[in-house]
């Protein structure tokens, strides 16, 4: 499918390898398809991870929502838009749009990015990649932007030890790893029954090889709940929250 600079278009064959128990592309793997979506984008804007590395940058995930209206199966094709919605000092938003190669629309994302040095953690001012405001697409993204998520209290929180399997190029916790552990505090009847229709996710702290760390859940109201990921010097790393319908 035909890409321009102002919206990335990414397609990805949909095999029975990625499904989960569901017979469905699970949430985790939804996220990781739409994070690579958004590195192919940054890569033909010219700002990519091979990019800002020769500066010693890198970029990461602060907040992610995701909602769908039916999640992908076997030999479908799922096709992403993404676009740039926005951009500051600090920040830029992303947004993506989730439909078959038929043109059926799946769901939509929303994002938050920023730079940081790969070394010192630190974030960097956006303002120096210059392009980018030049490409802002106004394209509209119809769900609410990821917002504030409360502190979970939990007194039988799982304990999880963060392995090699668990890490990517930045050498912590993968996003989508994240997301696995944290739907893992759901039973199978719970997803034999419902499915995730608004799965939201805040990064804040990375989980790093050989940490212990707390997975605690709490349920909000009917059908919603939120979880939140702890380290053992009690430092939150994540917090999510999910909707089931």
């Amino acid at each position: 499918m035909e890409e321009n600079l102002f919206l990335g278009v990414t397609e990805y064959k949909v095999y029975y390898n990625l499904l989960n128990a569901e017979g469905e592309m699970p949430v985790s793997q939804i996220a990781e398809s739409l994070i690579n979506a958004a590195s192919h984008h940054a890569y033909r804007l010219g700002v990519g991870f091979n990019n800002l590395i020769k500066n010693n940058h890198t970029w990461v995930l602060a907040r992610m929502a995701i909602e769908m209206k039916r999640y992908p199966k076997a030999e479908e094709t799922l096709v992403i838009e993404t676009w740039i919605e926005g951009f500051n000092k600090v920040f830029t938003t992303r947004n993506m749009r989730l439909l078959t190669s038929e043109g059926e629309e799946l769901g939509f994302c929303r994002t938050i990015w920023s730079v940081i040095d790969y070394n010192t953690r630190e974030a960097q001012d956006l303002m120096q990649y210059r392009d980018i405001p030049r490409l802002i697409n106004d394209k509209p993204c119809p769900i609410e932007k990821p917002g504030r998520i409360p502190a979970v209290i939990d007194e039988d929180a799982e304990i999880y030890k963060v392995r090699y399997s668990d890490l990517d190029i930045n050498r912590h916790m993968t996003s989508s790893k994240y997301i696995e552990h944290m739907l893992d505090r759901f039973s199978l009847e719970t997803f034999d029954n419902k499915r995730v229709g608004r799965f939201e996710i805040q990064y804040i702290n990375e989980a790093l090889y050989d940490d212990e760390i707390k997975i605690l859940k709490q349920k909000t109201k009917e059908g919603e709940y939120i979880t939140e990921m702890k380290n053992s010097d009690g430092n939150t790393l994540c917090k999510s929250r999910i909707i089931f319908i």
